[in-house]
């Protein structure tokens, strides 16, 4: 009897049914794509703070993803995330401000901006001109915004109500008129009510922010990111005669703390110039939105106003800005999909409700129209897209390099002399 079908070919009908399964459930496999989990590391955000923000994310490009955040003491971030790049076990994407970048870059994996799923003109669309300026170097991205922070000018109420002042001024030359106006001297010309926070370095919370935004406003620059150069030194055409901005800018910084000027306003016995805003000491503050909450808690009953930043020119805006966003580590194995997810944790769609819950400045260009009439942040949106920065080597150096230069011509008032030195001390501390 002959042998039927299946037994005749009972050893090739198994073999192609074992090939056929692997082929099925090898295209199964690979239909279902594995999860991805990216460990998040920030500072001054909660989990479910981030949580908020992160809820809406589930998948990356397609990718399942999951996050893993951890929230690091704002005193031991700095050292933390250094020493978990040189264990090998750093976070695959972490917060930082751009003041961060220079000491932070080797540690970061850069976005390519040639590329397809993000690119110039993206960046362009999204957000204002300072994120290009600041957070790309050779056409790469190195972190992408949340927030965007300026320098802004808070004023007491009933100082200015006091006086019939009706409105805080809106430039530099209506801030000198008012100099006389609200200082306030006892019987022996001593000021007992300072008019502006300005003129030192050390006592004054944002005086190196202030004196580079003096620069800036002067179309001066301070450090080319791209060539790593101090420009300092450059002179520039203003108004049709060339200057040198950083002297200039020192010069009007620092004469408000000459007691022989005529717009004399700040001394060192005044202490810090944001606790003698909260005390009434002092008419003008110049800080960010975050200092809001620092003047409240020091008083919670001081009646104070928000206007735009003092300008030089009325009809040209520059003001002084920082931002804080995510960034992804360099030693990252999933670069594309934590990419990926920061470009989702910063978009709108998503951080809108984040903006509102904590209400902090926006910083994409959609949310940012969307707070100009907003009586809390109306002046930093409106700041926003006109906010300037500079490079920052080493933020803590840098800021002790601009205060010390501020110090010194107190007691020397060679201000050639001082911007050589800020220059090389500068210089030094790109090439160290």
């Amino acid at each position: 009897m002959e042998k039927s079908f299946f037994q005749k070919y009972k050893l090739w009908i198994i073999l192609g049914s074992v090939v056929l399964f692997i082929i099925l459930f090898s295209s199964l496999f690979s239909s279902v794509k594995r999860k991805v989990s990216l460990t998040v590391w920030g500072v001054n955000m909660s989990k479910s703070e981030f949580d908020l923000l992160s809820k809406k994310i589930v998948k990356v490009y397609g990718v399942p993803v999951d996050f893993d955040y951890i929230e690091i003491k704002k005193n031991d971030y700095e050292t933390d995330l250094m020493d978990s790049f040189i264990h090998s076990k750093s976070p695959d994407i972490f917060l930082i401000n751009n003041e961060q970048l220079g000491e932070f870059k080797k540690l970061i994996s850069p976005l390519d901006l040639n590329q397809k799923n993000y690119n110039i003109n993206n960046l362009d669309k999204d957000f204002p001109t300072i994120i290009k300026e600041q957070a790309v170097f050779n056409n790469e991205l190195y972190m992408l915004p949340i927030t965007i922070d300026s320098l802004a000018l808070y004023y007491n109420r009933n100082t200015f109500d006091s006086l019939s002042i009706p409105t805080p001024p809106k430039t530099w030359s209506e801030v000198l008129s008012l100099v006389p106006k609200l200082r306030q001297l006892d019987s022996y010309n001593r000021i007992t009510r300072s008019p502006i926070g300005m003129g030192l370095g050390t006592s004054i919370n944002n005086s190196s922010d202030i004196l580079a935004l003096l620069i800036m406003q002067l179309n001066g620059e301070i450090i080319d990111s791209e060539s790593q150069s101090v420009k300092l030194n450059n002179r520039v055409n203003v108004d049709g005669s060339y200057i040198n901005p950083g002297e200039e800018a020192l010069k009007f910084y620092t004469q408000f703390s000459q007691s022989n000027n005529q717009y004399y306003s700040w001394n060192a016995s005044f202490g810090n110039d944001l606790e003698s805003f909260a005390n009434n000491k002092l008419s003008l503050y110049i800080g960010y939105y975050e200092d809001k909450d620092l003047i409240l808690d020091k008083n919670p009953n001081l009646n104070f106003g928000l206007s735009e930043m003092p300008q030089r020119d009325a009809n040209n805006n520059v003001n002084f800005g920082k931002f804080t966003g995510f960034t992804v580590s360099s030693q990252t194995k999933n670069k594309d999909i934590a990419w990926g997810a920061v470009q989702l944790l910063t978009s709108s769609q998503n951080i809108q409700e984040f903006i509102e819950y904590f209400n902090i400045p926006p910083a994409t260009r959609d949310l940012i129209s969307n707070y100009y009439n907003d009586t809390a942040l109306g002046v930093f949106a409106k700041q926003a897209l006109s906010s300037k920065s500079f490079y920052h080597p080493d933020k803590k150096q840098t800021k002790r390099i601009f205060r010390e230069t501020i110090d010194q011509l107190s007691l020397d008032k060679n201000y050639r002399n001082a911007l050589d030195k800020m220059s090389k001390d500068l210089t030094n501390l790109i090439h160290n």
